[in-house]
């Protein structure tokens, strides 16, 4: 497995050995400049792993590189750099006003990014599967647009590309999926212009949330597709899904998207994916297992442990 580094703080020029902010062997500044840095024929994993707490600027495009299902390319954060299920202007993330983060190779694993698209001015894309992007995998991630009239998270030709634990708010598309073939499971779609958007290819829904969008489920579904839930009458699946039905979020006003504790529209509603042929997970956004029966959404509920103080009386 070869390591490397991104840390917001380290300025460009080092080798990305280390998380170091100084010296030869400092991070990249940047996850742009990881990716040029590194691209290869790969005969080996590399994970590329992001810290820092302010934000990378630069746009992103992974080409140039080959793969294999052995030799893939996994992108991801620290706990300690993660967002905790909700936007957090202080661990890593990426924010671009046009294109932000594309996709052009096989076997790319993303986990645990915030990326923000800042501009309303044009459609842009948060997160671009492109021709060629097959068997990726995206979990544990929020996507942010600036306004329900711009910007979407898409699938343009990747086969395979597997989504899961995912929040994708304020843009025109949540979720798309404009050919190949994509799995989205247990994804939250808030504040959108159109929440899970099957614009051609095949693209199965399972446990997903889409709330305050003009439209939640648009286009045909795949006939597996199941227990999903919208705030309107549309649907991924006729028979299996929940519809006009409001769920309770945390703090929905502060784009907290966790689950409140009493939701009764998404918990507990879920279909446990844990076994699934196409795509097996077992936890939610924050890491947190899931539990029989499953939760509707990115997040599953978990009550906050109470500490017990015994008390001493003293006589």
């Amino acid at each position: 497995m070869i390591t490397c580094y991104v840390n917001t703080a380290s300025t460009p020029g080092g080798d990305g050995t280390t998380n170091a902010t100084t010296g030869d062997n400092r991070a990249y500044a940047s996850l742009n400049e990881a990716e040029a840095a590194r691209q290869q024929v790969l005969s080996e994993p590399i994970e590329i792993i992001c810290e820092g707490a302010t934000v990378d600027t630069t746009a992103v495009t992974i080409d140039g590189w080959t793969t294999s299902a052995a030799n893939y390319i996994k992108i991801y954060t620290t706990t300690a750099a993660r967002h905790d299920g909700k936007w957090d202007e202080g661990k890593y993330r990426l924010e671009v006003n046009d294109n932000l983060l594309r996709l052009y190779e096989a076997y790319i694993k993303i986990d645990g990014l915030q990326t923000r698209v800042t501009s309303s001015a044009a459609d842009y894309s948060a997160l671009e599967l492109s021709i060629g992007a097959d068997y990726n995998e995206i979990s544990n991630c929020i996507f942010r647009g600036n306004g329900t009239t711009n910007g979407k998270v898409t699938n343009n030709g990747g086969i395979d590309a597997k989504f899961w634990n995912c929040i994708s708010y304020n843009f025109n598309s949540g979720f798309r999926n404009h050919s190949g073939n994509s799995y989205f499971y247990n994804c939250t779609a808030y504040g959108n212009n159109i929440g899970f958007y099957r614009l051609g290819g095949t693209m199965v829904a399972k446990n997903n949330i889409t709330q305050s969008c003009t439209t939640g489920f648009s286009g045909t579904f795949s006939s597996d597709s199941t227990n999903n839930l919208s705030d309107d009458a549309t649907y991924a699946s006729s028979t299996a899904d929940i519809v006009n039905t409001h769920v309770l979020f945390a703090d929905e006003d502060n784009d907290d998207f966790h689950l409140a504790s009493n939701d009764a529209g998404a918990r507990n509603y879920g279909i446990d994916l844990s076994a699934d042929d196409n795509l097996p997970f077992s936890t939610d956004i924050d890491g947190q297992a899931r539990t029989s029966p499953w939760d509707i959404g990115a997040d599953e509920y978990v009550a906050a442990e109470v500490e017990f103080i015994p008390r001493i009386i003293i006589t």
